[in-house]
């Protein structure tokens, strides 16, 4: 990285007077903005314009303020809005997950880390779940702890009863081993030992996860009360309905299959890309 060494010495521990601080001020955020071009450059194609003169404000825009496709090596669309404030991204291919391989990768990025999309998302989630329901504790799967947060309020708004002390609902997420085996240390643990608690997942596809947790709440002598997720494939797992925004009908076409029974695999088509629940990592 080509620093204007000298210039920055110059500002730091320069001369400065009134007439000159302009100047100074120029140059610093000059410099500033070639380090965030030169930083940033790792994401591709989004940064060239902007490094070949086009205006600040464009690149900004682009870089921070575009679709997520813009900045990814696969292309995202919106399948056709079934509810328009909660959108669902996809993108068709080949991945694998560490125990299935699918034809859709599943963009939950946006649902789950902007408020907006997290608050419409658990509106849509907490309409569904039966009034008579006693939710202490929300489990979030898959880095969903904001959509939690929000159905927490919402279910404590509409008056949902819990059993805790404080009249509240606990938002909680788990610890894995490195076997992949559900934890919850000593501090956590009160928030699963006889409470209520309602599964959020991003995806039930193959169950997989969900029956992770559903065990795990057994274990710690927890009372298992229901599962929420954004997309499913399956209308219930161990027993619970799965109640979610999207599900297969939304996505006729989407597959699952163990890695080695994957059609794909089997025709040679090479994998896209990596999935898990902090998103994707493409080839």
């Amino acid at each position: 990285m080509n620093l204007p060494c000298k210039n920055v010495k110059k500002f730091i521990f320069g001369k400065k007077t009134k007439t000159d601080f302009r100047k100074h001020i120029a140059i610093f955020l000059v410099l500033c903005y070639n380090i965030t071009i030169q930083l940033l450059s790792v994401n591709g194609d989004v940064l060239h314009d902007a490094e070949n003169g086009n205006n600040i404000s464009d690149f900004i825009n682009t870089a921070f303020g575009g679709e997520t496709e813009l900045t990814m090596a696969i292309k995202l669309v919106e399948i056709p809005r079934k509810h328009s404030n909660f959108p669902l991204r996809v993108a068709m291919g080949h991945f694998a997950t560490s125990h299935s391989h699918l034809n859709y990768y599943i963009d939950f990025t946006m649902s789950k880390h902007r408020l907006s999309e997290a608050r419409a998302g658990a509106q849509l989630l907490c309409g569904q779940i039966p009034s008579s329901q006693i939710v202490d504790t929300i489990l979030c799967l898959d880095g969903t702890e904001t959509i939690g947060a929000c159905m927490a309020s919402e279910l404590t708004r509409a008056g949902y009863m819990n059993m805790n002390a404080h009249r509240t609902i606990y938002v909680v997420t788990p610890e894995y081993t490195s076997g992949s085996q559900i934890i919850f240390r000593d501090n956590i643990a009160p928030m699963i030992v006889g409470k209520h608690v309602l599964i959020l997942a991003a995806s039930v596809a193959t169950g997989y996860t969900v029956k992770s947790a559903i065990e795990a709440i057994r274990y710690y002598h927890g009372i298992p009360v229901g599962i929420c997720s954004i997309f499913a494939c399956a209308q219930e797992c161990e027993g619970f309905p799965v109640l979610s925004i999207y599900n297969k009908n939304d996505i006729p076409e989407y597959e699952s299959h163990s890695p080695r029974e994957c059609p794909f695999c089997k025709a040679g088509i090479p994998i896209d890309g990596l999935v898990n629940s902090h998103g994707i990592s493409c080839f």
